[in-house]
């Protein structure tokens, strides 16, 4: 290569340095190319002569021994540098890492205490919004006020002016009739004139037809006071021989006539009447909706409850519920006044048994559908199905018949009781029954232990699904919201303007709905329709659940805890607030025990029983807006409960309240002076350290009772409650020392739940008549007494009906309950719960049909996230701030 680069040196110096040779020295130009080439070769033997030259030369050498050298020591201090550099590059990098970790421990805490801030931004945001919200309320208050102010004072002004226009019409009115009366005087006394004499020749011809008929009702009427006479003497005389002779026998005839069949049709209950007399209080209705076989279970106890306290007795005081809340006034074909629910109740076919759909008040006549077909027909006919003791002994009361004597001790082992005899009513006739009735074991349907006559708008069956069977089954969510659509929609519509055009005063809707099944997604679907057609009005949703379903298999337990989770998360979003109501041990697949009482001795496997217990306390639950006087309407409830969107509320009941006969109420807190005396009715249990967002406590039935102490004047109290003054102020201080920082509305309502058939006698020995404890258990064995019966009079279709024997042994006829509503961190956990249960698998996997008809899995998976942060919103700590999802996640 070096040889190369010298020769193309040479050449090029060689051509610089070349002269010209003109053309006409050139002989040919094969001398020319060997010229050329002897040029070349003897210019390569000098560029390799030259080459030798420069090899051979001192300092070629030199100059190839300095590279090496320093080739080589250049090697020996890399090595060097590697030795020595090394260890610090180690330590280096070690300490740049440690570095880097301490910077993102410092970015991670920067990171949380900044999410921690956004979150107290949030709260705070939410509470200002809040604020805002009841400032415009306020505001929105004031300005309606004001306007209500100038609208009664134009009215004012308006009414004078035209009292002004009428005094002056009247005037002017008054001179014109005189004037009309001047000119038609003749015309008018010709035409009485006239008038006198045809009535003279018309009284005439009366007189001789009033003569015939007075012979013929002189005899007839000697021979019914001959026989009435007869009758009363009769009756006069086994009046003597019983206790009842002290009092009138007029009177004892007027009350059994006004007993007797005023609970069916033309007897108006006395509180009725008198609510519509007081038109400075007006009625606030409520419309109720229960959707789902287990709600109309806990409904049909609870109506049994509210008929149960109708009073149709004019001389007995009205109480302190207002039935024309939920009962409203109707009139059958032949005249007669009705009070019937309220009420629009949704089932599955198969579902009413012996009950008909329209029912049996308002009687219609059935077309028969006409044949066309000419062919032979094969008639198949299925017997009704057989009714219980107690739906025959209606039936019977029903037609006007007296329950026998054999009615009353067929079933029933004789007791005594203190009254011998008595008058006996509707409900005292079925109470004679009530040890008698087992319908334990009848009971397949909510309708066959229903006492009241309901309207024919009220029931609504859903014909696509069974009730029975294992075919066409309302199993999943998304089938029941499915169903809210077409005619099933176009019917509950219908129902629902025919109950809400007839109130005066709507305050809102109660919704009794199942938790466990499709009703769930219905029920979601139906309180979103009335949150958009009825905003303004309150809807109070319970959430029914029973604690054990029939043919209960674990696909089916999962499909149950799937109905509870989305049902929770719709029915909130969508009600004013919403209550869960069970007496399981919770929602998921494997729940604890059913809850207990201690005075109770129910069967939570039978809904028959465990609906009965949940009737109870809804009973006080529902009375703040019920009342006749003081009444809370239902968006104050719902407010009260429902603090900054916390719309899931827990419930607790001490079914009965556990207070002695003759004691007082701070005798009763005080023996509960360890802990409070409710259960859980949500499945949810109580903090324990107190803390809560609201409450909501009622106390009903302690009729009779005394609600402080009546301790001698120099006594000391034995506990604080004892020196309070108000039954309001011993509650609420027993209930503050559980929750101190609390807000607390107490309700007191003095009548209690009245229990007659057939309300199942689950209560233990220790409970008396009314309901409140005894200290010693009844006597169980002693003789009957010998039974004293006389004959009534009959006249005019039997309207009296009088049957005296003795009565047995009093059964619970009434119980006092104590409720409370409330809103805490405790519903955190209880809502985590469910959120975990519905997220530990893969639906898709598990359960793939759940979702064959809805929802779509995007709708599933945002609902439970919905619910993730709806548990938060009762998750906090002691100040009130709420915990990072990284917390939570721990947990």
């Amino acid at each position: 290569m070096k040889v190369f680069a010298v020769i193309c040196v040479l050449a090029v110096l060689s051509g610089c340095h070349a002269r010209s040779v003109p053309r006409d020295d050139w002989t040919s130009w094969e001398d020319t190319v060997e010229k050329l080439q002897d040029y070349f070769t003897d210019l390569s033997s000098k560029a390799d002569d030259m080459v030798k030259d420069i090899k051979s030369h001192q300092i070629s050498r030199e100059l190839d021994t300095l590279i090496q050298d320093s080739i080589a020591e250049l090697t020996m201090y890399q090595e060097d540098l590697q030795t020595k550099l090394a260890p610090y590059t180690q330590e280096a990098g070690e300490r740049l890492a440690k570095d880097l970790q301490k910077m993102g421990a410092k970015l991670q805490e920067h990171m949380n205490k900044g999410r921690d801030q956004m979150e107290k931004y949030n709260e705070e945001l939410r509470t200002m919004m809040q604020q805002n919200a009841d400032d415009v309320r306020a505001r929105v208050s004031a300005y309606t006020h004001k306007l209500k102010k100038r609208l009664n004072k134009d009215t004012q002004e308006i009414k004078r002016h035209v009292s002004g226009y009428f005094e002056e019409l009247k005037s002017r009115t008054s001179d014109n009739i005189e004037d009309v009366r001047t000119r038609l005087d003749p015309y008018f006394a010709q035409v009485r004139d006239n008038a006198q004499a045809k009535i003279s020749t018309l009284n005439d011809l009366l007189k001789t037809q009033m003569e015939n008929v007075k012979t013929q009702i002189e005899a007839t009427g000697e021979d019914l006071r001959s026989a009435v006479e007869e009758k009363m003497e009769e009756a006069l005389f086994l009046a003597r021989v019983s206790p009842l002779a002290s009092e009138p026998f007029s009177v004892v005839i007027s009350k059994h006539v006004h007993h007797a069949r005023g609970r069916y049709l033309h007897v108006s209950p006395v509180g009725l009447l008198n609510s519509r007399s007081e038109m400075s209080n007006p009625v606030r209705e409520v419309v109720t909706l229960q959707l789902g076989h287990y709600s109309n279970f806990v409904g049909t106890h609870w109506w049994n409850l509210q008929d149960a306290s109708l009073s149709y007795d004019p001389e007995t005081p009205p109480g302190d519920i207002e039935s024309d809340v939920v009962f409203r006034e109707g009139q059958t074909q032949g005249g007669h006044v009705t009070h019937t629910p309220r009420l629009i109740a949704m089932d599955l076919k198969g579902s009413l048994r012996t009950l008909r759909q329209e029912g049996s008040l308002y009687e219609t006549e059935e077309e028969t559908p006409a044949v066309t077909w000419d062919g032979s027909l094969m008639r198949h006919e299925e017997s009704p199905p057989v009714k219980n003791t107690f739906l025959k002994d209606l039936d019977k009361l029903e037609r006007g018949e007296i329950l026998t004597e054999a009615d009353f001790y067929s079933n029933s082992q004789p007791q005594c009781s203190a009254a011998a005899v008595s008058v006996d009513t509707v409900n005292s006739q079925l109470a004679r029954r009530q040890r008698g009735y087992r319908l334990e074991g009848s009971v397949k349907v909510w309708s066959d232990f229903l006492r009241i006559h309901l309207h024919p708008r009220t029931i609504s069956v859903i014909h696509q699904y069974n009730h029975d069977g294992e075919a066409h089954r309302l199993e999943a969510f998304g089938q029941g919201e499915a169903l809210l659509q077409g005619s099933v929609l176009e019917d509950l519509e219908d129902r629902l303007h025919f109950f809400v055009e007839e109130c005066d005063y709507l305050q809102g809707f109660q919704v009794f709905c199942d938790l466990a099944d499709g009703f769930a997604g219905l029920g979601s679907k139906v309180t979103e329709m009335l949150q958009d057609s009825y905003g303004g009005r309150g809807i109070l949703t319970f959430g029914l659940a029973p604690v054990s379903h029939p043919d209960s298999t674990p696909m089916k337990d999962l499909y149950h805890q799937l109905n509870c989770t989305l049902g929770t998360v719709h029915l909130a979003s969508n009600s004013s607030f919403f209550c869960p109501l069970t007496l399981r041990g919770g929602l998921g697949r494997r729940p604890s025990s059913p809850t207990m009482f201690p005075h109770l001795t129910y069967d939570p496997s039978l809904w028959y029983h465990s609906s009965s217990v949940l009737a109870l306390a809804l009973d006080a639950f529902t009375s703040p807006y019920r009342l006749r006087n003081n009444s809370v309407p239902m968006w104050q409830v719902a407010d009260t409960l429902a603090v900054s969107g916390r719309k899931v509320v827990a419930a607790y009941g001490a079914v009965p309240f556990p207070m002695m006969r003759g004691s007082s109420l701070p005798d009763a807190l005080s023996a509960c002076e360890d802990g409070l005396p409710w259960k859980p009715l949500s499945a949810c249990s109580e903090p324990a350290d107190g803390r809560c967002y609201g409450q909501w406590a009622t106390l009903k039935g302690f009729e009779g009772q005394k609600l402080i102490s009546s301790l001698a004047p120099g006594v000391k109290p034995p506990t604080p409650l004892h020196s309070l003054h108000s039954g309001e102020d011993v509650l609420a201080s027993y209930i503050s020392s559980f929750y101190p920082t609390c807000p607390l509305t107490l309700q007191l309502v003095s009548t209690p739940s009245k229990l007659t058939p057939p309300f199942p006698q689950i209560f233990s020995q220790a409970v008396g008549a009314q309901g409140f404890l005894q200290s010693q258990p009844p006597l169980t064995g002693c003789k009957r007494p010998p039974c004293l019966t006389f004959s009534g009079f009959d006249s005019f279709h039997k309207l009296i009906h009088l049957f005296v024997s003795a009565a047995p042994a009093p059964l619970v006829s009434s119980v006092p309950v104590m409720t409370s509503l409330q809103s805490g961190p405790a519903l955190g956990p209880w809502l985590s719960e469910l959120h975990r249960g519905a997220s530990a698998f893969d639906i898709r996997r598990v359960a793939p049909s759940f979702l064959s008809q809805g929802p779509e899995l995007a709708d599933y998976k945002e609902a439970l996230e919905q619910l993730r942060l709806l548990s938060r919103c009762y998750r906090d700590d002691s100040g009130g701030v709420v915990r990072s999802s990284s917390e939570e996640d721990d947990d």
